[in-house]
Parts: structure tokens; C-alpha cells; sequence
């Protein structure tokens, strides 16, 4: 069974400007590694799409610089020095016939198709400049270094260059390996080249720059081996047989004579490998398969984990704390690629407290001290939340999809084919199905208020049902969305927000809707991500909505609920379906069992800090209720507790005296002009306190000084940074001193 608990992580490689020391630093570096928790401090931080679809075929990093090799897209330089926002310094789109790429600093070593070995200077990386070329025997496929020569891989075999000139690299010899050589990678003190031949197997050869190379040995295979890594007298590489991959491993401490030690079974075929951390990586068309030598050695490689990814994981390198991905998306057919970067964080590994059997649960509701959840068996469940049971059941029949509570005793029940209910749950004890109507045909989620249900229908738009009466259901309106495929809804006073995916732009929207009309509702706002996918769940708190769908989180402003606007975003893994909301933290459920915790202290930045995976169910909802968190897994309730995190995160403006440094006050608020920020120091330290817009942008500085122990007040004049009085709009203080953060919310208005 492939499973995706959370991912694990990175190489530490000193920044240093020579090829010597930068290949002196790996064995340091990896030394530095071993305090690190893969278990429970790796996660997704962002994905960073390429102007165009065209795939990785390589990459390689020097500092906090990663070479990207383009199929047909030549050669760009991503800075990759904050996880969260890669970004392209420069390219030579002209190398597309490049096939693989080096660093040599300040050197680019890159194969192309026309039989050459090509030498790029990047000393200033915005403009990486071919500067030279040699001609290969052969097609070349592959290339590395020592501090004296580069070794390439051909068709035929092995070329040897001396590059005392970089950028003119001489042929000093050539090896025939009667069979193409597809990685190769040196070991034993640089002396050997170690080659991985596809199906004619694992070749050995010797360097000597004084008498010339010598092939010592080609290891025979049935298989095909693909990529390989050497550590220490033992070489690692990839085994291919149809769809199943192994990682082999030999000694080589006779290099004449690799003896086979063990293998260890892949999930998926991988595309490429790299190590780090005591561990490979192996990007393949789910994510990475991590296979760890840590406490075991390298006589007993394990398969740890896999790291789930958006795309097809083409190839893989790390930097000081993160694991970066050259992708392709699956899920789109080819119109994605880009940079999936995964780094270290305070990533909780959350496990259930309980699990409630309810055969195929599609959807729930917190009711008092009971949740209500709807079982595609025909049925609705009453789960008593104290003690974590099935307290009662009640027949509905059809196929019951989701539920809402309309009232305090009535529960409205929709099916997926064509009916709504009214259930009297006055005693949850004793669940009585009620009156019946025609609610039509795809009920995908549901909300209630104000005596009328709004029903998410797919590509049928919103339809609104009167369930006022317990006697009666009957449809008020049918309302299209044009080019809209809705998947969620929420009900607020006045409005309905409805979730889902925009066929003509194919990115996730949410719509609004004004639902004080008697007899229809009308689109009055939209809102569009700006990227693929759709969004399913959608939970609203104040003037905040949160939004969940395939691959990402949103928090958008709806203070003015005509033109949402984003707050802030973060990536979650898979195919999200709901989202609930308590006390600082929004709760994801997913499509394969996964289970996201996300910090939205901070609106503007939110993160996932906890994650939990029950593959291979299949969720669609959930609720945070009391003190617990319930989702629903295919034939179980999965209870979680409530995510408590730290005592200095982000918390809501208060009317109130500040008492630490955790309670931002800024009054007036809403303020016309001058507002005053005020909070109370623990200690002396420095402090830090900015304003950001809606959109995350800094507007301006307030405080940066060291700032004493006690209370502190200081006013923001309404300007940005250039003097420049700001619009009129919701803004965000951000507040952060002796490793603690607060962040108040400031409404302007002119």
C-alpha cells in the first residue's frame, strides 16, 4: 500500500564560489543534519509555476541558486533563498537543445542534443552567457566533475575533459563501454567513474588523467538500471522492470568487482535521485519516495515514506532546508510546471483520539452535544460527543447527502437524487423524519438560515429551497451561474457565498449572491483565484472566508461582500473537500483521507501545521465542534482534538486593556485618520510594527526600535511608506518582538 504521511527534508551545502570547496562542504554539511525530526517537521510551503508547460529534464543547485534544464526551454536560474516565493533570475532560452545541466561555479556544464559538452557563465546569474563548446563522441546524456576533469557520459561510453579552461574544455581521452552510459557520478576519492548503462548494466571506470582510463567492469543486469549515487564505497542505483523500481546497493570497496548487498522495493519508477540528510530522494509521477540510511546504514537502506506532490515529480535537489521539486501537473494535462518546494516547519504529525463507526458518512453538523451525520446507507446518525458514540439512528432512504440545521430542533436532509427532509431532532435521543420534498436532482452541499436551505448543485448553479415550515419543502428558485460548477455554499445575513470552479477560466471562484429577494437570488459579486482547480468547501467567520478545494487553501476578505479579496493563500496537498473554522485555525478534510490543520492566526499568511492521513478512505466533510474536530472517513468518525499551538500567535483585536504582547489593540478603529497602536512588553527587546494591505503588500513601517519592559503605545498616521495617505480599506498591523507575533485588523475610512 503507497501511503503520504508528512515529507522529510534537506540538504545543508555551504555557498561556496569553488568547485573544490563546494564538493569538500557535502560530508561537512551532512554531519550537521542529524538533529533534524523527519517525522514531524517537513512540509509544503509552495509551488511556483514556469511560463510554460515544458518539462524538467534536470536541475542542479549552488547556494541558494537552482539551474533548471527545459525540455526545448534551454536554461533558467531560480533564487529559491525563501521557499515561499522562488523566482527566476535569468535564462538562456536559446540552450534548447540542452539535456542535462552542472554547476561548476561560476560554470554551467550542459550536454546538448548537437553532440556537445556547452560551458555557460553565470557569474551574473540574470544572464547566464554561452561562452564555449566542445564536441562529444556521441550523443551525450549525462555529465560530472572532479577538481581536474569532467566526465561525460555518451552513447558510446565515457569522454574525459580537462578544463583548465572552462570554457573551452579539452578531450584528453575516451572510453568505449560498448552501450550508452545514462548517469555517472564519481567516487572513491575521484578516482572511478561510475556509470549507470541502462539494460547493459552498472560499468566501473577507472580515471587516470597520467596513464588514461580504463574500464575495469560493466555489472550485468535483466533489468535497467536508470540513476545512481555514490557514498563511501557503496554505489546506490535505480532498477527498473516494467512498472516496478527497486533501489539497489554495491559495494564497491573492489571497484573491479561490485558485489550486490541488498534492495530495497519502490513505490513508483522513479525519474531521477538525489541524497541528502541520510537519505534519497526519488521523484516519480506521485511525489518522491524517501528511502532513509539513518541508524541503519548504508547495508540497510528502508523505505520511509512517500511525499505527495501536485505534479509529476520530473527531477529533485535540496538546498540548506529545502527539498525542491521539478514537477508537471497530472491533474491538468500537461498545462502546469514549475518548482514544488518543501522545507522544514513545526508540522505536528495529529492522530485521532477516537474513531465512531458510520458506514459510508457523507456529511456532518455539530448540534449541542451531538453531531449530526448523514450516511449514504440511507440513514441519519446521531453521534453523542462525550462519549464519542452512535446515540441514535433515523431512516431517511434515497441516498442522503448532506444536512443543515434549520432552527434548533430541525435538521433539513437532502439526498443526491431528488429529495429534502425535515428530521425533528427536539430529542436527538429519538430522531423523527418529517415532511418531504422536491429538491431536485446533484445536492453537493447545503447550508440553512433564516428559514430557506441553499443547496449547492454543480454546473445547475444555487437552488433555494422554503423549509419554514415543518410541514412543507418547496423550491424558490433555481438560480444559474454562468460557466460556474458550484460545489459548496455558506449563508450570511443578506448573502449566500457559493464555491466552485469556473469552466471558462478553469480557476477556483466563489460568487456571491443577494438573497433578499423573496422569490430568486442574484450574482452581485465574484472572485477568482487567478490559478486551476475549484474549490468545494467554503466556511465563513466575521468578515473572513476560508476556502478549500484541489491543492490550495484561501482566506478572503468579505467585509465588503460584493468584491471578496484575497487575504492570503497556502498550499494543501490533494483534493480538498471542507473546511471548518475555531479559534485561530481553519480544518481541512481531503479527498484521500488527508487531514490539513491550518494556522489562520494570521489571515495574511496562513500555514499548515498539522497533518494526519487515513488512506485509503474517502472523505467529504467535517466540523469543528466543542472541543473536538470530526471527519469523516469512508465507513468512520475520525475525532481530533482542537489544535492548541502557541499562547503568542495571532489574535483578534480587543476592546480591552492589552495584558501581553499577544493582544494588539489599535483604537479608533474604525479610524478616519490617526490610529493608535498599543500593546504591553514582557520584556526589553526589539520590536517590530508594520501595516500590510489586504493583498499582504507592506504599507508602512510603524515601529522598528528596542522598545522596554511594560506598556507601549504609538500612533500610525495613515500613510504609506512615500508620506502618501492610504485608501480608505481593511488593513493588517503586524506585531513581532522577542520571537512572538500579534496581528490586529484596521478598518479606514475617508
Amino acid at each position: 500500500m503507497i501511503t503520504r504521511p508528512p515529507i522529510a527534508l534537506a540538504l545543508s551545502i555551504l555557498a561556496l564560489p569553488a568547485l573544490t570547496a563546494l564538493l569538500l562542504s557535502l560530508d561537512a554539511a551532512e554531519a550537521q543534519a542529524t538533529c533534524v525530526d523527519y517525522e514531524s517537521h517537513l512540509h509544503f510551503q509552495h509551488a511556483e509555476p514556469f511560463t510554460n508547460s515544458n518539462p524538467v529534464v534536470e536541475m542542479d543547485r549552488h547556494s541558494d541558486l537552482i539551474a533548471v534544464c527545459r525540455q526545448s526551454g534551454g536554461i533558467e536560474i531560480y533564487d529559491v533563498s525563501d521557499p515561499y516565493g522562488p523566482f527566476l533570475v535569468g535564462d538562456n532560452a536559446g540552450l534548447n537543445d540542452a539535456l542535462n545541466v552542472m554547476w561548476c561555479p561560476p560554470y554551467l556544464f550542459v550536454p546538448d542534443s548537437g553532440n556537445r559538452i556547452l560551458t555557460v557563465d553565470a557569474t551574473d546569474p540574470s544572464e547566464p552567457v554561452l561562452c564555449g563548446s566542445q564536441v562529444t563522441n556521441g550523443y551525450p546524456y549525462c555529465v560530472a566533475a572532479t577538481r581536474e576533469v569532467l566526465v561525460v557520459g555518451t552513447e558510446f561510453g565515457l569522454d574525459i575533459f580537462r578544463y583548465g579552461s572552462p570554457c573551452y574544455p579539452t578531450l584528453i581521452d575516451s572510453v568505449s563501454m560498448h552501450g550508452p552510459v545514462h548517469d555517472v557520478m564519481m567516487g572513491l576519492e575521484d578516482q572511478y567513474a561510475f556509470c549507470a548503462m541502462g539494460t547493459d548494466g552498472l560499468g566501473v571506470v577507472e580515471v587516470d588523467t597520467t596513464s588514461g582510463p580504463t574500464l575495469l567492469t560493466v555489472e550485468p543486469t535483466d533489468h535497467e538500471f536508470r540513476d545512481l549515487v555514490v557514498r563511501d564505497h557503496y554505489v546506490f542505483v535505480t532498477r527498473i522492470d516494467g512498472h516496478d523500481a527497486w533501489l539497489d546497493v554495491y559495494d564497491v570497496t573492489t571497484p573491479s568487482s561490485p558485489s550486490l548487498v541488498t534492495s530495497v522495493e519502490l513505490n513508483r519508477l522513479p525519474e531521477d535521485m538525489a541524497y541528502a540528510h541520510y537519505r534519497f530522494w526519488l521523484p516519480h509521477d506521485y511525489g518522491v519516495d524517501v528511502v532513509s540510511v539513518e541508524g541503519t546504514g548504508y547495508e540497510n537502506p528502508v523505505l520511509e515514506r512517500m511525499v505527495e506532490s501536485y505534479g509529476d515529480g520530473q527531477a529533485v535537489c535540496m538546498t540548506t532546508e529545502t527539498l525542491i521539486l521539478g514537477s508537471r501537473e497530472h491533474e491538468w494535462e500537461s498545462d502546469w510546471a514549475g518548482l514544488e518546494c518543501f522545507a522544514l516547519g513545526d508540522l505536528d504529525v495529529v492522530a485521532p483520539e477516537a474513531t465512531i463507526p458510520v458506514p459510508s458518512a457523507c456529511d456532518i453538523v455539530g448540534m449541542g452535544p451531538y453531531a449530526l451525520v448523514t450516511s449514504w446507507s440511507c440513514s441519519l446518525h446521531v453521534v453523542d460527543c462525550a462519549t464519542n458514540g452512535v446515540a441514535s439512528r433515523e431512516y431517511i432512504g434515497s441516498e442522503p447527502m448532506c444536512v443543515a440545521l434549520n432552527g434548533s430542533e430541525d435538521a433539513i436532509v437532502s439526498t443526491y437524487w431528488s429529495e429534502a427532509y425535515h428530521v425533528d431532532v427536539s430529542d436527538p435521543l429519538d430522531p423523527v423524519r418529517g415532511a418531504v420534498g422536491d429538491a431536485g436532482f446533484g445536492s453537493l452541499g447545503m447550508d440553512c438560515l433564516g428559514g430557506r436551505a441553499y443547496q449547492a448543485t454543480g454546473p445547475s448553479g444555487v437552488r433555494v429551497l422554503d423549509v419554514s415550515s415543518p410541514d412543507t419543502i418547496s423550491t424558490v428558485c433555481q438560480t444559474v451561474i454562468d460557466d460556474a460548477k458550484v460545489m459548496g455554499v455558506h449563508a450570511v445575513e443578506g448573502y449566500c457565498l457559493a464555491s466552485g470552479h469556473d469552466s471558462a477560466t478553469e480557476e477556483v471562484s466563489l460568487w456571491t449572491l443577494d438573497t433578499s429577494y423573496p422569490d430568486t437570488v442574484v450574482v452581485v459579486g465574484e472572485w477568482s483565484s487567478g490559478t486551476q482547480g475549484s474549490a468545494n468547501g467554503v466556511q465563513v467567520a466575521g468578515d473572513l472566508a476560508y476556502l478549500c478545494g484541489w491543492e490550495r487553501f484561501y482566506v478572503l476578505d468579505i467585509s465588503d461582500p460584493l468584491s471578496p479579496a484575497t487575504l492570503g493563500a497556502t498550499r494543501v496537498p490533494g483534493k480538498m473537500w471542507d473546511v471548518a473554522v475555531g479559534e485561530g485555525y481553519a480544518y481541512v478534510s481531503g479527498e484521500q483521507g488527508d487531514y490539513f490543520v491550518v494556522d489562520v492566526r494570521d489571515p495574511s499568511d496562513p500555514k499548515v501545521v498539522g497533518q494526519y492521513c487515513a488512506e485509503p478512505v474517502f472523505s467529504l466533510g467535517l466540523c469543528a465542534w466543542g472541543e473536538n474536530v470530526y471527519v469523516l472517513g469512508t465507513n468512520e468518525v475520525f475525532v481530533f482534538g482542537r489544535h492548541c499551538g502557541d499562547a503568542t500567535g495571532v489574535v483578534e483585536p480587543d476592546d480591552g486593556d492589552p495584558q501581553t504582547v499577544g493582544r494588539l489593540h489599535c483604537a479608533p478603529n474604525p479610524s478616519t485618520a490617526d490610529a493608535r497602536f498599543s500593546f504591553v512588553m514582557p520584556c526589553e527587546s526589539d520590536a517590530s510594527l508594520r501595516v500590510y494591505d489586504a493583498a499582504g503588500r507592506l504599507v508602512a513601517r510603524v515601529l522598528e526600535r528596542r522598545c522596554p519592559a511594560g506598556p507601549v503605545s504609538v500612533d500610525w498616521d495613515g500613510r504609506d511608506e512615500a508620506g502618501n495617505p492610504v485608501a480608505a480599506g481593511v488593513y493588517f498591523a503586524r506585531l513581532e518582538t522577542a520571537g512572538e507575533k500579534a496581528v490586529s485588523k484596521v478598518v479606514l475610512v475617508r
